[in-house]
């Protein structure tokens, strides 16, 4: 049941980004597999054009990056975690 809550709040989180910086876009740029792990290596993009974590839209755009770590076990997802630079775009919109 903890899950499929943490997965209601994750959806509202990304749904409020999705509002606030309508051209939000994820890149994956690298897999890497080493074994049962998988880690995934991103960028997110973007222009707020709303309040996003309490700094007005400036007109200035975001580029950071983005680290998943993914382990599989008996075939499916058994843990993942993911990391996300937000100071550093925080300081790039402002």
């Amino acid at each position: 049941m903890m899950i499929f809550l943490l997965g209601i709040k994750i959806a509202e989180v990304f749904k409020q980004m999705g509002v606030a910086v309508p051209d939000l876009r994820w890149i994956v740029e690298d897999i890497q597999v080493f074994g049962e792990l998988i880690v995934v290596r991103g960028r997110a993009t973007g222009t707020p054009t709303k309040e996003s974590w309490g700094t007005p839209p400036t007109g200035k755009c975001f580029n950071t990056m983005a680290i998943d770590i993914f382990t599989v076990g008996d075939g499916k997802l058994a843990t993942a975690y993911h990391i996300e630079n937000w100071m550093t775009a925080l300081q790039q919109i402002k």
